[in-house]
């Protein structure tokens, strides 16, 4: 496994529910690995460079499980830019406040939404965020014009 071509799953409960597996062999066509992460080791998260994480909220119990993660780590990584969020649910946007929330580093798809869009979408952005962390910012070096004599 290439260790650049992976998105981290969040797992919120114990057990990894079906969609994990069903996502996990859509991404791999995109050549991308779908790695599952407990909330207890989201601290491994702040050794990666600017992670992508997956987090899919279909029920009550899922949501309050990620408002708990939330309250500990993943708001600060999100204010922060030190991770790209990748949030599918059927609760809406996470409420944080637009003077403090990076909005390249959070993207929200709503549910209902067919897991091979999600899968596409994923692929999209990762690859995207990947091409336009190798380019320099600043644009072109000017040269001067060569005189000749």
């Amino acid at each position: 496994m290439s260790e650049s071509n992976h998105l981290f799953y969040l797992q919120l409960f114990e057990n990894l529910d079906e969609t994990f597996v069903s996502l996990s062999e859509l991404l791999i066509k995109f050549n991308l690995y779908l790695v599952p992460i407990k909330k207890s080791e989201l601290d491994l998260l702040k050794k990666s460079q600017k992670p992508h994480l997956v987090v899919l909220r279909r029920s009550l119990s899922e949501h309050f499980a990620f408002n708990d993660c939330r309250k500990t780590m993943i708001d600060d990584f999100v204010i922060n830019a030190r991770v790209n969020l990748y949030d599918i649910s059927s609760f809406g946007e996470i409420a944080i406040p637009e003077r403090l929330m990076n909005r390249h580093h959070y993207k929200h798809i709503p549910l209902p939404a067919n897991l091979s869009h999600i899968a596409t979408t994923l692929a999209l952005d990762y690859y995207k965020e990947k091409n336009n962390r190798n380019e320099w910012p600043g644009g072109r070096r000017a040269k001067l014009p060569i005189a000749d004599n």
